[in-house]
């Protein structure tokens, strides 16, 4: 499930004043997690995650700074303070939501994304292809592993 958080705990708590005032809001993506965010070989930060970012940028008519992060570290980048809200995947899990409050999901459980011409109706269909990309350590990717079959998991 992939849902922006932003941090809960008041000691790096950032107002909406305090970004209007810096100018723009500070985003962090994981940098290596293809295809939900990656930074591709001219450095720029691509991927799901990053096109959601674009999207929230024009919608909210803000000035965004994307961070990459790895993995775990991204998932502490708003309780250190060096981002503002984590666009990410990332499982709502009660644990978490004691110190990260979430938006609602733009990814539902499990989406497969593929070209129109793709028929994926059941699991064996899914079997069929060359590979499905779930994030890395999710419940999602145990999920399609006990369902495609021989299918290549990309994470």
């Amino acid at each position: 499930m992939a849902a922006p958080a932003i941090l809960t705990r008041p000691a790096f708590a950032i107002t909406p004043d305090e970004i209007k005032k810096r100018g723009k809001i500070i985003v962090g993506i994981q940098g290596d997690n293809p295809p939900w965010g990656f930074v591709n070989s001219s450095g720029k930060q691509e991927g799901f995650d990053a096109d959601i970012t674009e999207l929230y940028a024009k919608r909210t008519q803000r000035h965004l700074r994307v961070c990459a992060a790895r993995g775990s570290q991204s998932h502490s980048g708003p309780h250190s303070g060096t981002v503002d809200v984590l666009f990410a995947t990332m499982a709502m899990f009660p644990d978490r939501a004691k110190a990260v409050q979430f938006s609602k999901p733009y990814v539902a459980n499990i989406t497969l994304v593929a070209p129109k011409t793709t028929v994926i109706k059941t699991n064996e269909d899914m079997g069929k292809l060359s590979g499905i990309a779930v994030p890395r350590g999710s419940a999602q990717a145990t999920q399609v592993r006990e369902r495609a079959g021989r299918t290549n998991i990309l994470n």
